[in-house]
This record gives structure tokens, C-alpha cells and sequence, in this order.
């Protein structure tokens, strides 16, 4: 085995440094935030090389995500495999989600109180999905998907989210 190949996990567990927080952030390059370094032939995130220096292979159809929620942190005890599903859930839950929604989004017609006002309406059957869109000036389509609760589901940090799935422990 090649001195530079023997020598690489030395060398990467000291780019390194323990944070306060209890994280080991890494101190070397980055992208997006997220540390990265070559690792057999190809440049690696740094928290999935620290998984398979400490556990071994990833997981065949899983990835490597954080606990901690800190992109540098490669401490192995914050780090736990998942599918991409649990990672974008995780996301949408915590409120990092890319997508802007509702009120957050810059194109929106609506506000909440129209979303609110357009549900009541219909429930109380005092207008119908295309009188209501020609009062707000949308597709009737949009319309339908307010009131199946298929968009403009939960008003949360303006972000798409599942949130009405979980378990109320965890609202």
C-alpha cells in the first residue's frame, strides 16, 4: 500500500476541528457549505468518508445524513444512513426546503386569508370552485388543489411540508 494511501485517515481526521456543539466541523475545503476531499480516485463529501472510515460501505440504496443538521460535521455518532425520501423529509420538516411556498413564493396570487376565505366559501357552498376562480383571478384547477388540500396544506416558515403527516409529538 502506497505511504500516501496508508496514511490518508491520520490525515484526514486532523482537517478536522471539535466544535462546541460537540461537532467535528471539517477545516478544509467546502462546497456548499458541505466539506469535500478526494477519496478513492473521486472528490467525496467528507461526512460520507468519515461514515465509511468508522462503519464501513454505505449502504446500498441509502445515503449519509446528519443528526446534528451542521453540513461540515463528519462526528460519526451524528451521521445515520437514510433513503433520499428521509433526507428531503427531514429537510421539509425542519423548514430548509429549497421550494418556496404560499405566501412565501414570489409569483403567488393568494394569501392565506384568500386560502381560508376560498375554503369556507366552498364548504359553505355559497360559491363554486369556478366562481371562485374567476374571483381571485386563478385557474379553476388551483382552486380544486386549495380545497383537496393538495397545495396551500399548512402554514409553516413558507415551506412545502408534510408536517400534517407526522405524529403530533412531533408538530
Amino acid at each position: 500500500m502506497p505511504a500516501k494511501i496508508k496514511h490518508f485517515p491520520s490525515h484526514f481526521w486532523s482537517r478536522f476541528k471539535r466544535a462546541k456543539n460537540g461537532c467535528l466541523e471539517w477545516q478544509g475545503c467546502r462546497w456548499d457549505n458541505y466539506g469535500e476531499t478526494g477519496f478513492e480516485g473521486r472528490v467525496r463529501k467528507t461526512h460520507v468518508v468519515a461514515w465509511i472510515l468508522s462503519r464501513g460501505a454505505v449502504p446500498k440504496g441509502k445515503c449519509i445524513l446528519h443528526s446534528c443538521d451542521n453540513p461540515p460535521c463528519g462526528e460519526p455518532s451524528h451521521l445515520f444512513a437514510g433513503t433520499k425520501k428521509d433526507n428531503n423529509k427531514d429537510r421539509e420538516m425542519k423548514g430548509r426546503g429549497r421550494y418556496a411556498a404560499g405566501e412565501a413564493c414570489s409569483w403567488s396570487k393568494l394569501k392565506w386569508k384568500d386560502v381560508s376565505t376560498i375554503r369556507d366559501l366552498y364548504r359553505t357552498k355559497k360559491k363554486n370552485m369556478y366562481d371562485l376562480a374567476k374571483t381571485y383571478s386563478v385557474d379553476p384547477r388551483l382552486i380544486w388543489a386549495i380545497i383537496h388540500r393538495k397545495i396551500w396544506k399548512v402554514r409553516h416558515r413558507g415551506y412545502h411540508s408534510r408536517i400534517e403527516k407526522l405524529p403530533k409529538r412531533c408538530r
